[in-house]
């Protein structure tokens, strides 16, 4: 199989010029600003498909770079969550100590954090189970033997 030479959309939008990276925010912000398509082209003079293009284009990073800040932000949380743990789980033995709810509560928070709190998803499970008992044969059996 051929490899595509092309490169990839992520690839070409990192090779955008520092004006195409400045005219991508603007078009960006006058479309947060509430401006329509037509207007935007207008005012920059620029294509409809390349308005439609930059704001694909500016949305993408700004989530790539919010994903980033989010991370760091997390990581410090999660720093700050393993020190409580830890000053809580010294006092375990320590007789009248509130370290044992303390240490319950950080956990919850830290796995609330990480999204480990979440339902979990057991659709899939039923209906492995459906098909296990559409399937077997102790069903022709009488009830009583």
């Amino acid at each position: 199989m051929e490899k595509n030479s092309e490169p990839s959309r992520t690839r070409r939008a990192r090779r955008r010029t520092e004006a195409q990276l400045e005219r991508q925010n603007r078009v960006f912000n006058l479309h947060i600003e509430g401006k329509t398509h037509r207007e935007i082209k207008a005012e920059l003079g620029i294509s409809l498909e390349t308005v439609v293009s930059d704001i694909r284009h500016e949305a993408v990073r700004r989530a790539e770079e919010n994903a980033e800040v989010r991370e760091e932000q997390q990581a410090v949380q999660l720093a700050r969550m393993d020190s409580l743990y830890r000053d809580a789980a010294k006092r375990f033995d320590v007789p009248g100590s509130s370290s044992l709810p303390t240490a319950a509560k950080v956990l919850e928070m830290r796995a609330k954090l990480l999204g480990l709190d979440a339902p979990l998803k057991v659709e899939g499970a039923l209906t492995v189970l459906a098909e296990s008992l559409a399937e077997d044969d102790d069903r022709d059996r009488p009830l009583t033997e």
